[in-house]
């Protein structure tokens, strides 16, 4: 047997595991504990990105794996994720969704209650977070939920392909970015929310908005929630399509116990495979 390529591991020890004990030399252990739904990420802050927005994942999963009930989330979560779901949005500048989720989840502008915008102003950020949609088509009806706040009207990441006619069906409720190309690209879409000074962002899904995050390795930190339900059938997971070679190493920082369900926080580890920080 060649163990040329085990250097480093111990005498029985694959390099598998080695690597492991470095990430979690390098993360440490993550906390654990149990806290009452309100008490679910109260505290919690997203680092702003340096070089294009900083990344995190939003998302719940029933124990088996699903992400979605009939096609939707909303039937997935309990009152742990619920608040998981408001605090992330409560420390983000922008949240970051593709179109089919839109429609599938009947989405409405995300404005917080004046105290949570009054707690956002007192910690820097802007009083209400953008909301940015991702398409290729458009597709969304203008007198969609989304588009019911004149006062907060979502960013629509559009392709240069899209035609004028959908253009103009939503200019009225919608800020409009077309982007470079025939095709939606996840790099230039952060690059058009970076200048537009959004350095938090929350993606929201749906899957194929995820997978394009992962496989560009732009996926910062993710929140994952548990929930106590077995799902089955065809139900589809929290990210689907071409998976990236390899797979991306993440560390378990925190893991809280709310009821029946766990918040699960993960931090993108770059040092285990030796590509450093690129925000």
């Amino acid at each position: 047997m060649n163990s040329a390529g085990n250097e480093g591991c111990g005498p029985d020890e694959r390099p598998d595991d080695a690597r492991a004990r470095s990430s979690a030399a390098v993360i440490g252990t993550p906390r654990v504990g149990r806290v009452n739904a309100d008490e679910a990420y109260v505290d919690l802050t997203l680092e702003p990105g340096t070089t294009r927005p900083h990344v995190a994942l939003g998302m719940v999963a029933a124990a088996d794996g699903a992400s979605a009930i009939d096609g939707a989330s909303g039937q997935l979560g309990g009152s742990g994720d619920f608040s998981a779901f408001r605090r992330l949005r409560d420390a983000a500048d922008v949240i970051l969704v593709g179109a089919r989720t839109v429609i599938a989840e009947d989405y409405r502008p995300p404005v917080p209650d004046a105290s949570r915008q009054a707690d956002r102003v007192a910690r820097g950020l802007a009083a209400v977070p953008r909301l940015a949609i991702l398409t290729r088509s458009v597709g969304i009806d203008p007198s969609a939920r989304v588009f019911s706040d004149p006062a907060h009207p979502p960013i629509v990441l559009v392709t240069g392909s899209v035609s004028a006619r959908a253009h103009g069906d939503i200019a009225p409720v919608a800020e409009v970015v077309e982007l470079k190309g025939d095709h939606v690209t996840i790099e230039t879409a952060l690059d058009a929310l970076w200048h537009r000074g959004l350095r938090r962002l929350l993606c929201e899904g749906g899957p194929t908005v995820n997978n394009l995050l992962l496989c560009e390795d732009l996926i910062d930190e993710m929140f994952i929630t548990v929930t106590p339900l077995a799902v089955g059938g065809p139900a589809p997971r929290i990210i689907a399509g071409p998976h990236p070679s390899p797979a991306r190493p993440f560390d378990c920082s925190s893991v809280t116990v709310v009821g029946n369900e766990v918040l699960l926080r993960y931090r993108r580890n770059r040092l285990v495979d030796g590509h450093g920080s690129d925000q």
